[in-house]
């Protein structure tokens, strides 16, 4: 009785093996695709910035002068 629930058990777990792969697979693409997008937007507002920073000294440079 308790080797028939546990052969039942596992081939159940065998049966959704696919399922559970394909999910996590899923989920695995999606943290990956938008940490790559999370990181393209942190670069992009820091070059920004830095740009920003440096047109400003330069632009104050030209007044001192």
């Amino acid at each position: 009785m308790q080797l028939s629930f546990i052969l039942q058990t596992r081939e159940a777990d065998w049966g959704n093996l696919p399922a559970r792969t394909s999910i996590h697979r899923r989920e695995h693409d999606f943290r990956v695709y938008y940490c790559l997008q999370l990181v393209d937007t942190v670069k992009y507002i820091l070059k920004h910035i830095f740009v920003y920073i440096i047109k400003e000294q330069g632009s104050d440079e030209g007044e001192s002068e």
